[in-house]
């Protein structure tokens, strides 16, 4: 039988029943202990990537691999051209325990066997595998193994002392064979009775999207194997159809019917048709032109009157891991998160699949560099001594965060493993290299990792950075000269006047109002008060500097109704950037920021945390 490629489209994960499946929503949040109302937020749906699957086996399994500890296992592919390997699957049996394997990309040696002491593609990564009779797929996307369309070898070493696991194998080998078992009793290749159940899921790419450092070299002539190769390939080619909007739906039980409750094109949606003190679920589903997707959820809120502290946690996972990753001592796993306000961080929520001593720590990320020095790092090392979700509380630290940071995982020791989850094009997790000390993203690989936060209505922190910094007053203190709430800054702020169009000096604050402050360093200001809510504040023609109210999510612009109507000649604000001294256009209102927005008459603008 002449071997034989299949190839499949996918969507998140690869498989051969999803071929036209549309990416849903990410990262789907709701938010409790808002009155009188539910708010969500969302992430955009992961872009669609087209992934195809190589494989010799025939799909069904007859037999256990013959391989003893320490011997290698490896299987040939050839891809139709250059190409990225993004993950490997084989089909595991492992009935008594988890159990370890030594996953390796060699090149061809030219014969069509691997090149296993001198062609290995990246350094090799042990796995802990749990799957009683199933596929296992593991994420290979962060070495960025690029291949110019040369034959490879996946590898398995087996590295677990014990024999209850295996790899299963078909009935039907290829001739000439391609897969292989590499016995270290005598030290020689041996062929295996049918096909390793072993896949390696690549995508396809131009030749000159290829970096030259990486590129797989070319055997000279007179090298090349033998051995003869007839690849089959699908014609269908999915393309990604334009996403249209968002469905939200809600239901009163986590299980019972839901019904549409709203459509939206942003990223968020304010549920206003609830009632204080009952609990609401929701799910999200992002329409395209070619169709609907799945539903991402549910979430849960519950609204509530009064002015406490409301918790969120930030997560991109569903809760149940699909494998584990381990790393060496020194190596980091992190999920980068985002938040528009200053909030406190109370806990760090990890999946441990392997036991062992480690410590997290949270890193700050300016822009798309992440910060070497930590913002928080644990005291002492965490023993980590049962598996499943593992809470870490960091509330008595007082970590205050805003913008994106890493929440990390930094290992101590080589038996940890994290829960992990593939999903293509999701780029939120992180890993730490410790022999190069530097970060780098993972397309295809999620891990189980989430932050708790906590925002208080009532007492909330504005940031000021060297420089000129545009402020408002998200509560009403006591005392409200500038003194008292900016101690260290420079005296006093100032407004702009748009009936002289020049600037005033102010010396105390006042709601709805936005500010212009001098400091001299970086510092956190700690204000309690009142909650603003809402405010109705007059504007006149030209530019007017206006505030934000407490909530820990931004309220959209189109929240500001304007009388008369007409007065609204641009619906947008802008910020002064004090790290760029420069304005940015935004269309949102974040807590403790001030704002200029244009009019186009006189008149008054009412701002309220829910349109009435």
């Amino acid at each position: 039988m002449i071997g034989w490629i299949g190839i499949i489209m996918c969507l998140f994960v690869s498989s051969l029943g999803a071929l036209e499946e549309l990416p849903p929503p990410q990262n789907l949040r709701a938010f409790s202990n808002l009155d009188s109302r539910v708010y969500l937020a969302w992430d955009p749906p992961a872009p669609a990537v087209l992934l195809v699957e190589l494989y010799n086996d025939d799909g069904v399994p007859r037999g256990l691999d013959p391989g003893q500890p320490r011997d290698i296992l490896s299987v040939r592919f050839t891809p139709s051209g250059a190409c990225s390997l993004r993950s490997v699957k084989l089909f595991m049996f492992t009935p008594v325990r988890p159990d370890t394997i030594e996953l390796h990309i060699w090149r061809d040696d030219g014969t069509g066997y691997p090149a296993l002491f001198v062609g290995d593609l990246i350094t090799p990564r042990r796995f802990v595998v749990s799957a009683s009779y199933s596929w296992v797929e593991f994420d290979l996307s962060p070495y960025r193994i690029y291949l110019s369309g040369e034959d490879f070898h996946v590898g398995i070493v087996k590295v677990d002392t014990s024999l209850y696991y295996n790899v299963l194998v078909d009935g039907a080998p290829s001739v000439p064979p391609r897969s292989f078992l590499f016995s270290m009793r005598d030290f020689d290749f041996h062929t295996i009775m049918g096909d390793l159940m072993v896949r390696a899921v690549v995508k396809p790419l131009s030749a000159k999207s290829l970096p030259a450092a990486k590129r797989v070299q070319n055997f000279p002539i007179g090298f090349k194997s033998p051995i003869p190769y007839i690849p089959v390939f699908c014609p269908a080619i999915l393309e990604r159809s334009a996403l249209l909007d968002y469905r939200i739906y809600r239901s009163t039980s986590p299980g019972g019917s839901f019904f549409l409750v709203g459509t939206t094109d942003s990223l968020y949606y304010d549920d206003l048709d609830v009632r204080n003190d009952s609990t609401y679920y929701y799910w999200v589903s992002a329409v395209y032109d070619g169709g609907e997707s799945g539903y991402a959820g549910p979430v849960s809120a519950t609204p509530r009157a009064g002015d406490g502290t409301i918790y969120d946690t930030l997560m991109y996972d569903s809760g149940v891991p699909s494998f584990a990753i381990s790393w060496s001592p020194g190596y980091r796993m992190a999920n980068r998160f985002s938040l528009p306000t200053i909030q406190k961080i109370v806990g760090i929520d990890c999946f441990i699949y392997a036991r062992g001593m480690m410590r997290p720590g949270i890193y700050q990320i300016w822009g798309d560099v992440v910060d070497s020095t930590p913002v928080f790092i644990l005291p002492s090392v965490d023993s980590v001594r049962t598996t499943g979700w593992h809470y870490i509380d960091i509330d008595r630290f007082n970590v205050y965060l805003s913008g994106d940071f890493l929440a990390s995982i930094n290992l101590y020791d080589a038996s940890v493993a994290v829960g992990a989850l593939h999903s293509s094009g999701a780029r939120f997790s992180y890993d730490y290299d410790f022999l190069t000390r530097s970060w780098s993203v993972l397309p295809d690989t999620i891990y189980l990792i989430r932050v708790i936060t906590s925002y208080s209505f009532s007492t909330v922190r504005v940031r000021l950075y060297p420089g000129w910094n545009m402020v408002s007053l998200p509560v009403l203190p006591e005392n409200r000269s500038f003194s008292a709430i900016f101690p260290y800054a420079v005296p006093p702020a100032f407004r702009y006047n748009p009936i002289t169009r020049s600037y005033a000096r102010v010396d105390s604050l006042v709601e709805g109002e936005g500010y212009f402050v001098l400091s001299l360093d970086e510092r956190t200001y700690e204000i309690s008060g009142i909650p603003v809510r809402s405010y109705d504040i007059p504007v006149y023609r030209g530019w007017n500097m206006i505030g934000a109210l407490s909530r820990p999510e931004p309220l959209s612009v189109s929240s500001i109704v304007a009388f008369p109507e007409a007065i609204l000649a641009d619906p947008r604000l802008y910020y002064f950037n004090t790290f760029l001294r420069r304005y940015e256009s935004t269309t949102d209102l974040i807590s403790g920021r001030g704002y200029y927005i244009l009019s186009n008459g006189d008149g008054i603008l009412r701002v309220r945390m829910r349109s009435e």
